[in-house]
């Protein structure tokens, strides 16, 4: 049995969710391809997706018609986030689609009229085309403030935390909370869905129906979230979660029962006294790992974070920390290992202790993410090189306050957050450094004031040049962010770029929320 549908945007061939790779990343027949199609309707611009609007005046959409199995269906609702307790700007419906061989009747995602309020139409017909025609454009032709993606430094970055791990002898699980967009998690993985860390249920859904399935969801569960983990769990994704205390194992156990579905578990130490976890010689810590045996829940194993290594000073600073991260998990998996419990996962991992462990002597797994972009923080740090740092925010400067040696422009904290994450470090970079339109810095010229929508950039010391006309109206600059992950969360999409280039190379779509 087969049923048909219709697409006509992100679901298309070598768009975002590609129709065929949802099918083969969830080990469905690949969908079969009857042509192209139109329906009646037009199309609106949601920014990294369109709508189809159905309407009958005479206005037709292009997309193609595929015979698909029925599995794949709700898969497809997920993409769209059809569903009950949904606030999605589609619905499903079906439709007779005209073909070259007749009508077809089709399922198709049409858009939920009460959402069209303020969404522009597109002129064409046809969303790849209409896409296409868009990325391909110069900086000067992006309303600012943009974000900015460089994709040579993105490749370099994820290129050398693969090695990185490759020799440290364990498997990377690239977290990818800061990027949220499936195709830098796809980089970081060498191309193809693989193990990845999660911060949001939001994450896992979305990297889940982009075709990866190894998923650790790295922050404490709460009991509301445990209907979503079994959710999850149940379509095929091997989601664990972590927990650190009695409350919360006790609620995972009565998940356990009430749904009759394994939620695998990972127990959180506490390796430097910066957030959560239990200390590895904590009483606690077996006795919460019997506790969820006794309820059938499985110990999947133990993880740390060093976040104080943020804060260290040197390389060998950021190595001692690596060690403690090491030693406190490792510690911890040897006692629940004496207490009967298999332990299989130590996981550790940090951008920095990621960069400077010496050795990783009983991990299993790495985890960092900020390293796909760097940022000024890591550059502090001796993380990275500013030459390393691919993200940064286009702005365009939009007048001058000569007597205070201010440039004004249109890249406020709305823009690059009100992160201030350098001000602890010897070199306060203030709000962001700044570069030219091509990225190149310029020195020293920081972003030393914010507002909502401005940001006020100064020279440290002042500088003796003209500011009017050295930087004036209208020209564009570019921001690197002190973190990366606070000044992406700020935009829904990244401006691809190469190193060094003008144009806009094309876009990926991020998400944000939980």
């Amino acid at each position: 049995m087969s049923i048909n549908v219709f697409v006509y945007g992100t679901l298309r061939s070598g768009e975002i969710h590609d129709l065929s790779q949802v099918a083969a990343a969830h080990g469905l027949p690949r969908p079969l391809a009857l042509g192209a199609g139109r329906v009646p309707g037009y199309l609106v611009d949601f920014g990294d997706w369109p709508g189809l609007v159905p309407v009958a005046d005479g206005r037709a959409v292009t997309g193609d018609v595929y015979q698909i199995d029925p599995r794949l269906l709700p898969l497809l609702d997920q993409i769209e986030e059809i569903g009950p307790d949904s606030d999605s700007c589609f619905v499903r419906a079906e439709i007779d689609v005209d073909t070259a061989g007749g009508p077809v009747r089709c399922h198709y995602y049409p858009v939920d009229p009460a959402r069209l309020q303020g969404v522009p139409g597109i002129p064409d017909a046809d969303w790849v085309s209409y896409r296409a025609a868009r990325e391909a454009a110069a900086l000067t032709a992006l309303e600012t403030p943009a974000l900015l993606l460089d994709t040579d430094r993105l490749q370099a970055n994820v290129d050398m935390m693969r090695q990185r791990a490759a020799a440290l002898g364990v498997t990377l699980r690239p977290h990818v909370k800061t990027a949220k967009c499936v195709e830098v998690a796809l980089a970081a993985c060498g191309g193809q869905p693989g193990p990845i860390t999660v911060s949001t249920l939001k994450e896992a859904d979305q990297f889940f129906a982009a075709g990866f399935t190894d998923m650790l969801y790295a922050v404490g569960i709460t009991p509301n979230k445990l209907d979503h983990v079994a959710r999850l769990r149940r379509a095929g994704c091997d989601l664990k979660i972590i927990l650190d205390n009695r409350e919360a194992a006790q609620a995972v156990c009565a998940a356990r029962s009430r749904l009759g579905l394994d939620l695998p578990c990972l127990l959180e130490i506490d390796c430097d006294g910066q957030r959560s976890g239990l200390k590895p010689d904590d009483p606690a810590l077996t006795a919460i790992a019997d506790l969820l045996r006794a309820g059938a829940v499985t110990v999947a194993g133990v993880l740390t974070h060093a976040g104080a290594s943020y804060t260290c000073r040197s390389r060998e600073a950021i190595a001692a920390m690596a060690e403690q991260e090491r030693t406190a998990c490792v510690q911890a998996a040897a006692r629940l290992r004496a207490a009967g419990h298999p332990c299989p996962i130590v996981s550790v991992g940090s951008t920095p202790t990621a960069r400077y462990a010496r050795q990783l002597d009983g991990v299993t797994e790495l985890r960092a993410g900020v390293y796909m972009f760097f940022d000024l923080v890591m550059a502090g740090l001796d993380a990275c090189g500013i030459d390393d740092i691919a993200l940064s925010v286009l702005v365009t400067v939009l007048g001058h306050q000569p007597e205070r040696g201010w440039i004004i422009t249109d890249g406020g904290w709305m823009a690059m957050s009100r992160d201030r994450g350098t001000s602890h470090q010897p070199v306060d970079q203030g709000y962001g450094r700044v570069c030219d339109r091509l990225g190149r810095p310029i020195p020293g010229l920081n972003m030393t004031e914010a507002n909502q929508e401005h940001g006020v950039l100064s020279f440290s010391p002042p500088e003796a040049g003209d500011l009017v006309k050295d930087y004036p109206v209208g020209s564009l600059l570019r921001i690197l962010p002190n973190h990366a992950c606070a000044t992406a969360a700020q935009h829904p999409r990244y401006h691809l770029v190469r190193q060094g280039g003008d144009r806009v190379e094309g876009i990926w779509a991020r998400f944000s929320g939980w």
